[in-house]
């Protein structure tokens, strides 16, 4: 194996690192177990949590590179573990799961409209968004 699983390059444009960024791996998890908690707090919990643990598996275990002696990607992890809760909430609604008892739609749609936007120019693995905007408001090359 060459390199590690998961990996975001430089030359990535924005809509590939979004697709990495986003745990689905732990949100499937996370759909399936939700369906089977029923009303259950204890099991309700036990999905949201076993779905962040699955996030920080995955994501560490899949940037590590032991073969060139690279650590974890630590920025990858931290963004996908801001996404997975915004996610569960917008994918549970009022209807179901962690937080069904205090879903809000505004709150909901404008968590994941930032996530979206935002967290492909927070990644380190390309253009951050200091990068982006270094470039566009700094450059002598409009």
């Amino acid at each position: 194996m060459k390199g590690p699983i998961l990996r975001i390059e430089e030359n990535e444009d924005y809509i590939q690192k979004l697709v990495k960024l986003i745990p689905a791996e732990a949100l499937s998890a996370y759909l399936v177990l939700i369906n089977l908690a029923g009303d259950d707090a204890n099991k309700i919990l036990a999905t949201f949590i076993i779905g962040l643990g699955i996030v920080i598996g995955v994501r560490l275990l899949g940037t590590m590179d032991p073969a060139n002696h690279n650590l974890p990607n630590i920025s990858l992890l931290v963004i996908s573990l801001i996404g997975y809760p915004i996610w569960v909430y917008n994918i549970g609604g009022s209807a179901s799961g962690i937080f069904r008892t205090r879903y809000d739609l505004y709150l909901g749609t404008a968590l994941m409209i930032l996530f979206t936007v935002f967290s492909p120019y927070l990644y380190s693995g390309g253009d951050t968004l200091a990068k982006v905007l270094g470039k566009r408001w700094f450059s002598k090359n409009p």
